[in-house]
């Protein structure tokens, strides 16, 4: 997968980090893929949280979506799943490491789109929709 959204070195025990954010409008769901190497002793997964603001500025503390990825000590994972997303507004992804002892390393996120179809009457012709 090219351009991730997020690169992160290494993420402390206990940590949080934002990698990104991306404006909502016209989509329906986003698809979120974390790639990440847990320490050989490491015992809690990677939690990504999805955190909701009207205006790209203003975030909200609590996530409005989350999942995580379950911890495989010392091994390389990569976990994708679909969170549902307002009709409005962004969304940024924080990545938070659950384990209070070890850091994770070499963690990446991709994000990709399902969209809602056009309602334009001059678009819905295009031969990529489906009707």
């Amino acid at each position: 997968m090219k351009n991730p959204i997020g690169d992160i070195r290494s993420l402390a025990a206990s940590g949080t980090q934002l990698v990104g954010s991306v404006p909502v409008a016209y989509n329906r769901t986003i698809f979120i893929t974390i790639r990440g190497t847990f320490n050989g002793s490491a015992t809690g997964n990677l939690r990504v949280n999805a955190l909701y603001s009207p205006d790209g500025d203003h975030w909200d503390t609590e996530a409005c979506d989350y999942f995580d990825m379950t911890v495989s000590a010392g091994n390389t994972c990569q976990h994708t799943e679909a969170i549902a997303v307002p009709e409005h507004g962004n969304v940024a992804i924080q990545i938070q490491n659950m384990d209070a002892a070890y850091a994770a390393t070499s963690i990446f996120v991709w994000m990709s789109y399902q969209s809602w179809p056009s309602w334009k009457p001059e678009e819905r012709n295009k031969p990529e929709e489906i009707w």
